[in-house]
């Protein structure tokens, strides 16, 4: 499934992810643009398969309102417990991880996060023990498509995440501490995010492209839909573009996309 949703005021830390830490010096945030897709996790060859990964490229121009603390990133996630109800209470919490490539005023860079905590392997510590974050402009580039990779470690019993650069270069990220054998859910996200009280509507522009578990494609029909929420009313400032080249598995979220509500059958 795929939704394009509106969420203003506090979002839970799970959807903004932690990159408040990088930009909320001052202020908190007003709230978020998401647009996410849902992979069916339900058969138990998806949910344990232990190996998750799909192509990220940030598209646009670096986001450019420093002022209003914003940002705007595309990542892969995963639950690896599932305590949340639908009613949001979290009493053990889901272990929402992430991990792909945000933009803001000074370039754009890898992070990874991760409600279970993290042992960074490269880059810098940052949301507390929850995050970690490359240099700017790193093994990362606007347009260039890396590979973003969430996968579970049979040595170690925990989960790693890891980064196929679009230079060929292979880095282990972080370390994320649980030993959970399986994942509850699986998404990717185009996300902007800002601390004012107006949303500023930044740079949002994210490509994603082929999302596996292990060796094996998630199913192109059934996959995706839009939904316009009446928070966004058309014409939408942001939306989605299937069917990128022709092929199913090759979307876009952002701005100038025009299918506010969209369905693959």
């Amino acid at each position: 499934m795929y939704i394009i949703e509106r969420r203003r005021a506090m979002r839970a830390i799970k959807y903004l992810s932690l990159l408040c830490a990088l930009v909320c010096s001052t202020t908190v945030f007003a709230g978020n643009d998401l647009l996410y897709a849902d992979w069916p996790v339900s058969s138990s060859t998806v949910y344990s398969a232990g190996y998750y990964y799909l192509y990220v490229a940030q598209g646009g121009a670096n986001t450019n309102d420093p002022l209003n603390n914003a940002f705007t990133t595309g990542w892969i996630g995963v639950n690896l417990d599932h305590q949340c109800t639908d009613f949001g209470i979290c009493p053990g919490g889901d272990q929402f991880t992430q991990t792909g490539v945000f933009s803001q005023s000074g370039g754009i860079a890898w992070f990874v996060y991760s409600e279970s905590g993290v042992f960074c392997n490269i880059g810098f510590e940052i949301y507390g023990s929850l995050g970690c974050e490359g240099d700017d402009n790193s093994f990362v580039r606007s347009r260039e498509y890396n590979a973003y990779n969430i996968y579970h470690d049979y040595t170690t019993h925990h989960w790693q995440a890891a980064m196929l650069a679009y230079d060929g270069t292979n880095l282990d990220l972080a370390t994320i501490v649980s030993d959970s054998p399986r994942i509850y859910r699986a998404q990717a996200t185009a996300e902007e995010a800002y601390g004012s009280s107006t949303d500023p509507f930044d740079s949002l522009a994210e490509y994603f492209y082929h999302p596996h578990y292990v060796t094996s494609e998630w199913p192109p029909y059934g996959m995706f839909q839009i939904a316009r929420l009446p928070a966004q009313d058309p014409p939408c400032v942001y939306g989605g573009q299937f069917f990128v080249n022709g092929d199913s598995r090759w979307w876009y979220a952002g701005g100038g996309a025009t299918d506010c509500t969209y369905s693959i059958p």
